[in-house]
């Protein structure tokens, strides 16, 4: 199951640009731009969950593209500035790049096998810089170009097959040429197949035949006119191909002599690539949104297509099939979302995508089934509440980066959440199903399918609240020695909760407005507990038996009696943004069961984490 974390990659008042993966490595690379237009791209390690290196502030630039290097832990970012720098966070080295005047970077490439990068600015320019690896200083600018009257929207390398060359050999008796024509070699090659399967042996009809195939890298640039553009080794620039509308994508599928391309007119493009040309083979026209128009690819001969609606489009290129997977509202997808990005997990063989309402959807694989249309599972939702920008799944781990434009969200393959009250635990095992245990002899666990999504659950010895999407539903546990554990419903009213907690006949919640409330079994607001304007407003609750802690935006931190008959604090802290230097935010808060003592722990502006106690006097 994904289970959100609380790691934030910057502070409100910063926009979160790009965030990326490293392909092979447990690296995240995340560039934020603050109010103030300063520009800085942070690393994170441990699936996220760890600051490794901040980089250097740069005033009035944002950093508006990164491209990791495809082995090394090195990344390459372009500034709106121009500037193009280089950052080793591992070895604390960072760089910028001299040689060429450029604007707005808007398109990268790597050339890993020259170790050089193409570089593309927002006024058609090209340029390549060599870059070493072992010492980003010595890195430098090598070749430059120009598109003229277009610039540079989408760029890929390609490993292209080159059409061979057949040399002068002593020992070929059947063609004594010194060249041959490429139909002569596909028969000598014919010839010299069926010898070795027949055991065929002459000193008069021996055929040599060399493998003359060569590949070379090409980078293939889609530009806003439409065009596509072809640069070679010896970085010669040429147009090869001409779609309809400005090029939103080029998509390479390594594996194949196919490349992709998506148009703003919602054309979609199977081309060849043969030397530096490309032919069309397959042309489709689509119906959806241009700017949610994205390709992702899922194996070496597999791609999927989003475009902003309730649905995807997967190809299979070596079964020439295609096929179409749906949102599902019994899967809890609104009747009106729809998919604005989407991302692929090598590792867990999952299709996912972000929707126009928060949620991450994921089609799993079922590798027994080899038609296209019966291979993807769809899943239950999983609700972020975040505005989604886009998403992108680790290579190596199984942790899903969210970017919610103002802050970045991790989940992480966890296994199951739990909450526990003696004699009865309680764990999260699917959206729709909890299983319930007895913690003493003799010891019991019964699951419990429930007819929605759960968004969260607490319990309270033998009472259990859990709430979805926009109602609140509290539960009896029945345990009795005849029959198996089991839970009836005693109450349930409408409320969005963000938690939720039932002592006695009150039931206390948070909502997603940010309201801390009282109720009764039949949701009628009792009681609103309000907070001063300095303190903010209440964000995050923690409970342990008749003791509730309330953590504030504002800092603060409040202890509740919830058996007193107007709740009011106990015990209220002192500021901590006054306290602590550089205080962000709680991200988690712990109180005990007699109510004198709490943990937490917060985030700083600097995004590192601080975890303290503090004692109620």
């Amino acid at each position: 199951m994904l289970v959100p974390q609380s790691t934030d990659a910057n502070a409100e008042e910063s926009e979160v640009l790009v965030v990326t993966w490293h392909s092979c490595r447990d690296f995240l690379a995340c560039a934020n731009c603050f109010s103030n237009d300063i520009g800085v791209v942070k690393f994170y390690s441990k699936q996220g969950g760890k600051l490794l290196y901040t980089s250097k502030e740069k005033t009035a630039a944002k950093p508006v593209q990164i491209l990791w290097h495809p082995t090394e832990a090195v990344v390459v970012v372009g500034w709106d500035s121009g500037k193009v720098s280089l950052i080793s966070p591992t070895n604390d080295v960072e760089a910028d790049i001299p040689g060429v005047e450029l604007s707005s970077i808007v398109g990268m490439a790597w050339d890993e096998t020259a170790n050089e990068i193409l570089i593309a600015d927002s006024e058609g320019r090209l340029a390549t810089f060599q870059i070493d690896c072992n010492d980003l200083k010595k890195s430098s600018f090598k070749t430059k170009a120009t598109l003229r009257d277009d610039r540079a929207v989408s760029i890929v390398l390609k490993k292209v097959k080159q059409k061979p060359s057949t040399a002068s050999n002593p020992n070929r008796k059947l063609a004594k040429q010194e060249t041959v024509n490429e139909n002569d070699e596909e028969i000598f090659n014919a010839i010299a197949e069926t010898k070795r399967h027949t055991n065929v042996a002459s000193d008069e009809t021996s055929v040599f035949v060399r493998d003359t195939t060569q590949y070379t890298g090409i980078f293939y640039i889609g530009t806003a006119s439409g065009a596509i553009h072809a640069m070679d080794p010896d970085r010669i620039l040429t147009k090869v191909f001409q779609c309809d509308t400005t090029v939103i994508q080029v998509l390479n599928l390594p594996e194949t002599d196919l490349l992709f391309a998506t148009t703003e007119s919602m054309f979609f493009y199977q081309l060849i690539a043969e030397s530096k040309s490309l032919q069309e083979k397959l042309r489709i026209k689509l119906t959806g949104k241009k700017n949610y128009f994205r390709m992702v690819m899922v194996d070496g001969f597999t791609v999927a297509v989003s475009y902003g609606e309730r649905e995807i489009r997967v190809w299979d290129i070596r079964a020439n099939d295609n096929s179409l997977f749906r949102l599902q509202t019994d899967k809890g997808y609104g009747s009106n979302d729809f998919i604005v990005c989407l991302a692929y997990s090598t590792k867990k063989n999952h299709i996912s995508a972000g929707t126009i309402e928060g949620k991450i959807v994921r089609w799993k694989r079922r590798r027994d089934e080899e038609t296209v249309d019966r291979q993807w599972l769809l899943q239950s939702a999983i609700e972020t509440g975040a505005n989604i920008r886009s998403i992108d799944w680790s290579p190596v781990t199984a942790a899903l980066v969210v970017n919610a434009v103002h802050h970045v969200n991790i989940f992480q393959d966890e296994g199951n959440l739990f909450h526990f009250s003696f004699p009865y635990g309680v764990i999260w095992k699917k959206p729709q199903v909890l299983s319930l245990a007895r913690l003493y002899p003799p010891h019991e666990a019964q699951d419990i399918n429930l007819p929605f999504i759960v968004k969260g659950f607490r319990i309270a010895t033998t009472l259990l609240t859990i709430w979805e999407e926009t109602e609140i539903h509290i539960y009896e546990i029945k345990d009795c020695n005849d029959q198996p554990l089991n839970i009836t419903t005693i109450a349930s009213f409408s409320c969005s909760a963000k938690d939720a907690y039932v002592l006695g006949a009150v039931v206390v919640v948070l909502t997603v407005e940010n309201k801390l409330e009282a109720r009764t079994f039949q949701g009628t607001v009792r009681q609103t507990i309000n907070f001063r304007e300095v303190e903010g407003l209440p964000i995050m609750l923690d409970f342990s038996g008749k003791f509730m802690v309330v953590a504030t935006s504002g800092g603060y931190l409040s202890i509740f009696d919830l058996t007193s008959r107007d709740l009011k604090p106990t015990f209220h802290s002192s500021q901590f943004s006054q306290t602590i230097p550089d205080f962000n935010r709680f991200l988690r808060v712990k109180v005990n069961s007699t109510g004198t003592r709490i943990s937490f722990t917060v985030t700083l502006v600097s995004s590192r984490f601080v975890e303290s106690k503090t004692q109620q006097p």
